[in-house]
């Protein structure tokens, strides 16, 4: 009699547990939804503090490596206790960075909804008059411009942008603060990560071990190394990029004296970061900010951004993120639009290269299936 294995008795346990949760989950999906939902809710800070310690690690590890070849022996007794330091400080700098220009921008894209809403209002008006002298008489369709020019005043529209109503926000209110605070707990948890990563790392391959199989395993490394490896490549490399890009064309804008041109060029950034199209919204919304702030200088603004966005896409962009995650421009465009309708606004900056991952795991696949197929093809022969 064949002995069974721990790994197909755990198999069968597992297939067991699935079986029981599924008969007593069809009648009751919305409970289990909304408990999943809270389980996710408590761990949204571990979630973030482990994506914070995911994108600094690099960092952290090259630190350590500098560290411990310094002549200093405090240093080299607690290399990873003051690179991790070095790391928080680093990290509370980028986000002090961060809500600085963010307190610049904002003011700017509200000045352009107030004055785009008055502007709005007035040319408005004026277009339902024209149509009111050429459909009058006609049953209903006055009545509706009249309707429609009734909600859509200077004053309703400047008091739907400017919040005025501010008991509608308490609750956004409340839920960004809770927010805010969660992501602050998430900081620590990419420390305390950071910190312990050897012991983390070594459970996770020993329970991995427990599971599956030596050679399965030494499969699972290979491929989370380059998962970790195109996610590396993807993100600082289009950070750096759009950054340098939205560097200079915040320097030239300077030079013009275009005004607000530092906050245009940082808005451009921010789109920037989605890619593909994102630069190109950008281009076409910072023109439409200058336009509405100052009528007179919109042209320069568009011509300026439009020439730096075709640089960047058509030269500098290919070289440093185009290499790195191999992905031709219908499979860049299928995982943005198919991970942002998944995951809404993070689907959009990060569907590039969760659709690489996806085609590395296919291909993965594919090559196993196939010296499957020629091994099997081998013993026939």
């Amino acid at each position: 009699m064949k002995k069974l294995t721990l790994n197909v008795w755990f198999a069968r346990l597992i297939f067991c547990l699935c079986v029981i949760l599924l008969y007593h989950g069809i009648g009751n999906v919305g409970i289990i939804l909304k408990f999943i939902s809270r389980i996710f809710d408590m761990l949204t800070p571990f979630i973030i503090g482990g994506v914070i310690a995911f994108l600094f690690f690099p960092f952290c590890r090259k630190l350590e490596i500098f560290l411990a070849r310094s002549n200093l022996p405090f240093l080299q007794k607690r290399v990873r206790l003051t690179a991790t330091l070095i790391v928080l400080i680093l990290i509370l700098f980028i986000i002090f960075a961060l809500c600085h220009t963010l307190f610049k921008v904002v003011p700017l894209i509200y000045d352009g909804l107030l004055i785009l809403a008055t502007t709005f209002s007035k040319n408005f008006n004026i277009m339902c008059d024209s149509y009111s002298l050429k459909f009058r008489g006609v049953a209903g369709l006055e009545q509706l411009i009249e309707t429609i020019r009734t909600y859509a005043t200077s004053d309703n529209l400047i008091q739907w942008v400017s919040m005025l109503n501010y008991n509608s926000y308490v609750g956004k209110i409340a839920s960004f603060v809770g927010y805010i605070f969660k992501f602050f707990i998430g900081v620590i948890v990419s420390i305390y990560i950071l910190l312990e990563r050897a012991v983390l790392k070594k459970t996770f391959f020993r329970i991995s071990n427990l599971v599956f199989s030596r050679r399965n395993v030494l499969q699972l490394r290979r491929t989370l190394a380059r998962i970790a490896q195109i996610l590396y490549a993807f993100i600082f490399g289009q950070i750096v990029d759009e950054l340098f890009v939205a560097y200079v064309m915040g320097l030239v804008f300077s030079l013009f004296k275009i005004s607000n041109g530092l906050s245009l060029a940082v808005l451009y950034f921010l789109f920037a970061l989605i890619p593909y199209f994102g630069s190109t919204i950008g281009v076409f919304l910072i023109t439409f900010l200058s336009m509405v702030l100052s009528s007179k200088q919109y042209v320069f603004v568009f011509i300026i951004a439009f020439v730096f966005q075709q640089v960047d896409a058509n030269l500098i962009n290919p070289r440093i993120v185009g290499k790195a995650v191999g992905l031709g421009p219908f499979s860049v465009l299928l995982g943005i639009v198919l991970f942002g309708g998944l995951f809404g606004v993070y689907g959009f900056f990060l569907g590039t290269p969760l659709m690489a991952i996806c085609l590395e795991l296919a291909d993965d696949f594919c090559r196993v299936c196939e010296r499957k197929k020629l091994k099997n093809k081998q013993q026939l022969s």
